[in-house]
């Protein structure tokens, strides 16, 4: 199962799956498992096109996971936008963590 969708606010497309292949169908791109050939059960990959557009892709199988992998989904965009996680202020910062979440578990089988 998959959803594409993107960010609201920072028009930044996210492509979502349960299935490590689409994902790398979708960014067309064959990505390694950093598990040593142990089985994956969760990516997050950001590309950008040659105009600067990024896409985001997360492959998760358990909310656990999701939840890892909705971090460093945040932290593209943060680093896409220039924009400094402040730990004192964070915020914006739960409020794009939870919205990537809710969005994955609306439309993906976990």
């Amino acid at each position: 199962m998959k959803h594409e969708t993107v960010i609201p606010i920072y028009d930044i497309p996210i492509f979502m799956t349960n299935k490590v292949k689409q994902l790398d169908k979708r960014i067309q791109k064959n990505v390694p498992d950093y598990s040593n050939d142990k089985v994956c059960y969760g990516r997050c990959t950001a590309i950008e096109s040659d105009e600067g557009e990024l896409l985001i892709g997360i492959f998760a199988t358990g909310p656990s996971t999701l939840a890892h992998e909705a971090v460093h989904a945040a932290n593209e965009v943060f680093h896409k936008i220039g924009q400094d996680l402040d730990v004192t202020n964070d915020e914006c910062y739960a409020y794009l963590v939870q919205w990537i979440v809710k969005e994955f578990i609306e439309h993906i089988d976990i």
